[in-house]
């Protein structure tokens, strides 16, 4: 790991980003977006690396006077230049629909033709943001001499009062040149066209060149691109900026306001579009119901395709008594379930609605796993798991925390090299966990021979020399399936020594399955005898239960004969 980034290394990866967009997607990139492109490299240098750092700071304002970097020699005149080329702009108001121009240490570049448009009587929740953006930027000393209060009092408290001042007031006492970047936009566009969403930015570059977080090398194929035309990058963003618009209404729920935003939601999209959609969709429906409002968190839920819709569906129709219903929506769960939570759930629920409609029904079998009690005396500040852990160490085991890191790593190590495997149309760039289509039932279908190759190792034992230089060739690199600061060597080599192939075999078929949701749900600890054998551990304390996950993984350790237990914790008094 470096002991520091060299110098401009954020601009530099910033360049590459932007040739990365350039090199692959200039026949999709707007006018405006090759503009910025080019007045971004006709900009020198030290304004090419201004405009970069703020685009790493939280804004959307920043103050000059804590713009200081080494690298950069002249800040304010950096600022001039950025301004001259509308990459940034300095603060001004509108008020009653008139420009003006607050100049009252706000502004040194001269001749300033842009502003922001601010009217004072505008809407409440906007006006509100926009003097909480300003005051932050204030130091407590700062707002004191603003409200001519008592130096002090707390920031948090003079922030409140300082609310009750005009937005031209606040701007008369502005401490320094406060400027605003612009064209950010653009910057949301390239991000999405670089990393193929827009959660990802400019921080997992420094991960990786820090060696935090180093990504696999794999073959990126420039046949294949994410985006294939202009409207499937525009459908994206839309799909992205739904999703957060609806996260920001889900802060302060309003019935009439989440239905309104529902009902605008797309129906038709690509097929990453049509998740995000989805996904939205429950979310808000799930708020609705909530607040009881029933009709219109099912008419949401009946528009999505993403679980636990139906499930969510079963519920309130219960809820409402209207059992029929319920019945058409378990019938076509049972008849085309998207997951194995899905299926089970449409058992259980059926057997709800006949009981509700006084039929005869069976109550759905569900695996009962091996639980024993087990009295300890609590300790300050350490969690059961790890009470439980110390216990059987006590008792000359080796016991370690591993929950969803033990089996999921074995297997991410076992087929590293299906994962990333070259194929086409499923790496697009070089920060990627895993190929598009890893969660997805292709992954498996098209790496068949592979996968088996895979499953024969662990056969001819194999295995064990292959996860074991894996682990050792690939360590810290990202993968979706190994978290390496709880697996380590002793760890592995235990579990290589102990776990037989066959449990290997049949933990890792399950998991192809449904590699998204059974990567989840293994029990808490994995304990080592003193001579042979071991033993999966999930914990409960007082109060606690398996949850759904949890109790299907332990029905198929049940039948696999892999040793499993759960330990019920209860505190010596």
């Amino acid at each position: 790991m470096p002991d520091a980034l060299p110098t401009g290394y954020y601009h530099t990866n910033f360049c590459t980003l932007l040739a990365f967009v350039q090199e692959r997607y200039h026949d999709l990139l707007t006018t405006t977006e090759c503009a910025f492109i080019d007045d971004f490299h006709n900009l020198t240098l030290d304004a090419q690396r201004l405009y970069v750092r703020l685009l790493t700071r939280k804004g959307p304002l920043y103050r000059s006077d804590r713009l200081s970097y080494h690298e950069i020699a002249d800040t304010d005149a950096m600022l001039d230049e950025l301004s001259g080329a509308d990459f940034v702009i300095p603060l001004a108001f509108y008020q009653d629909g008139k420009r003006r121009i607050e100049d009252l240490r706000t502004m040194t570049v001269q001749n300033v033709d842009t502003d922001i448009g601010v009217i004072e009587n505008s809407d409440n929740d906007k006006l509100h943001d926009l003097k909480r953006t300003l005051l932050a930027l204030f130091t407590r000393h700062e707002l004191s001499s603003l409200l001519d209060a008592n130096r002090a009092t707390r920031k948090s408290e003079l922030m409140d009062q300082a609310e009750q001042c005009t937005v031209t007031a606040i701007a008369a006492h502005l401490p320094a040149r406060i400027v605003m970047a612009t064209r950010l936009e653009e910057i949301v566009y390239f991000r999405l066209l670089f990393f193929g969403n827009t959660r990802q930015d400019l921080t997992e570059f420094v991960l990786r060149d820090l060696g935090v977080a180093p990504y696999e090398t794999y073959t990126i194929d420039n046949a294949s691109r994410f985006f294939s035309c202009r409207d499937h990058v525009e459908e994206v963003r839309e799909a992205y900026a739904i999703s957060d618009h609806g996260y920001n209404l889900l802060e302060q729920p309003d019935i009439n306001r989440l239905v309104a935003f529902a009902a605008d939601i797309p129906e038709k999209g690509s097929s990453q579009a049509l998740r995000l959609y989805d996904r939205t969709r429950n979310q808000v429906a799930r708020q609705l119901e909530r607040m009881q409002a029933w009709d219109a968190a099912l008419q949401i839920y009946r528009q999505s395709q993403r679980h636990p819709s139906r499930e969510r569906q079963v519920r309130v129709l219960i809820c409402l008594e209207q059992l029929d219903d319920a019945q058409r929506v378990v019938d076509g769960i049972l008849a085309n379930p998207w997951n194995e939570e899905e299926l089970e759930f449409a058992h259980l629920s059926q057997h709800r609605i006949k009981r509700k409609q006084n039929q005869p029904s069976t109550v759905p079998a569900r695996c009962e796993p091996r639980a024993n009690d087990l009295t300890l005396k609590p300790e300050a500040d350490v969690g059961v798991e790890e009470l439980v852990r110390r216990h059987f160490e006590g008792h000359g085991c080796d016991a370690f925390y591993v929950e969803n890191s033990l089996f999921t790593g074995l297997f991410g190590l076992l087929f590293w090299d299906v994962i990333f495997s070259h194929q086409p149309g499923v790496f697009f760039n070089e920060f990627q966990r895993g190929p598009f289509d890893l969660f997805s039932a292709d992954f498996a279908h098209s790496r068949q021979s592979q996968i088996d190759e895979c499953f024969g190792s662990l056969g001819t034992g194999d295995y064990a020399h292959r996860i074991r230089a894996t682990f050792r060739g690939k360590v810290p690199v990202v993968n979706h399936f190994v978290h390496w600061g709880v697996l380590d060597e002793a760890i592995l080599d235990l579990s290589l020594e102990r776990i037989p192939a066959d449990h290997l075999y049949s933990v890792f078929t399950r998991m192809l399955r449904d590699l998204r949701n059974n990567r989840s749900g293994f029990p808490d600890l994995v304990v080592f005898p003193p001579r042979s054998g071991y033993e999966l551990i999930e914990v409960k304390g007082p109060g606690d239960a398996l949850q759904k996950h949890q109790r299907r993984w332990f029905g198929h350790f049940q039948a696999a004969n892999i040793p499993a237990q759960v330990i019920r914790l209860q505190y010596a008094s």
